[in-house]
């Protein structure tokens, strides 16, 4: 009988002791991999700024040998948490896309070219911030950056820039893609990116008239002029953000189509006047809108015999920091 016990106690020790040895290796205390997106160097900058994200940091623990395939920088709205900016990277820090173009650079302050490198072997993968498990990476035909066996931490780290064009209050997340799990750090501190105060445009509704007049008879299509100067090329704008409005109303209309040729002389008169110039010798941008979507998405029918500012909002395109735009001409509503 005692013999019987003794088995018994040695059969459970045994146990035991297995069950220990598989959660010290599958629930290791500290992460495989740690990341940190770094911080903003400022929380609240216009639209067109760039903001430096200092000390983005890969941290690779002493035991482990991460096959790391490329790393990705994200911007993420904080309302709704959308993405609205992303860089992917290699370790080394080499770009290998980015969304939206020429919004992000990387640069790589750590000398990689002596990291440790297994080429075999396999590893439990602990992701601490979730409590995921990422068992059995085979290295194989890939490769693992780290020492595997205790030596030290390799840390690699970044410098990003990103330049903001859009308003709103964001933060960043920096993730490691590895051949079976997907890393990921915590939020940066929130930044706010506020719009800038828009750039003034001169307009000119049906250029070569004054003044300018409508009925509600009239069809076809109307031409406005965003008119270009010694000062401003007309070329900066993004044709497809601008809309026509009623002194800045809800009710907004998009032009059908557009073209660059000289047709008007901006007014430099008091506001509410006007001239019927034509070219001056300066590119313009010339709108189409239809007669007949003008006065009723504009609910210009409302106001017969009154004068009436309309008024053409857009932006710059990206290469000019998107930059609002601003511009508004007169026109007469014939009773």
């Amino acid at each position: 009988m005692r013999k019987v016990f003794l088995q018994k106690g040695i059969g459970m020790g045994v146990a035991l002791s297995f069950v220990l040895l598989i959660f010290t290796v599958l629930l290791p205390s500290a992460s495989a991999v740690q990341l940190s997106a770094g911080t903003p160097d400022d929380t609240s900058v216009e639209v067109g700024t760039t903001i430096i994200f200092e000390d983005v940091s890969l941290t690779i623990r002493s035991a482990e040998a991460i096959p790391v395939q490329y790393l990705t920088f994200m911007i993420f709205n904080s309302t709704n948490h959308h993405k609205v900016a992303k860089v992917r990277f290699s370790l080394e820090g080499s770009e290998i896309s980015e969304t939206p173009k020429n919004a992000f650079s990387v640069v790589n302050v750590t000398n990689t070219s002596n990291l440790p490198f297994q080429s075999h072997g396999r590893y439990f993968g602990y992701d601490e911030r979730t409590g995921h498990n990422v068992t059995g990476f085979h290295h194989g035909v890939g490769y693992g950056y780290g020492y595997g066996y205790g030596t030290g931490d390799v840390i690699i780290q970044y410098t990003l820039t990103y330049k903001a064009c859009k308003p709103g209050t964001f933060y960043a997340k920096l993730f490691v893609k590895t051949k079976k799990y997907t890393y990921a750090s915590e939020k940066t501190t929130p930044f706010s990116v506020v719009p800038n105060p828009p750039l003034s445009i001169f307009v000119d509704f049906k250029p070569g008239y004054w003044p300018n007049q409508l009925t509600r008879r009239d069809h076809g299509c109307v031409s406005i002029a965003v008119c270009g100067t010694d000062t401003f090329d007309v070329h900066t704008i993004h044709p497809k953000t601008l809309a026509l409005s009623l002194n800045g109303g809800k009710n907004l209309l998009k032009p059908l189509c557009w073209k660059y040729q000289d047709v008007a002389t901006p007014w430099r008169g008091s506001d509410g006047g006007g001239h019927a110039l034509k070219e001056d010798g300066y590119t313009d941008l010339v709108l189409k809108f239809r007669v007949e979507q003008v006065i009723c998405v504009l609910k210009l029918f409302k106001h017969r015999g009154e004068t009436l500012r309309l008024t053409l909002t857009g932006t710059l395109k990206k290469t000019e920091h998107c930059y609002p735009v601003n511009g508004h001409d007169y026109i007469q509503m014939a009773s």
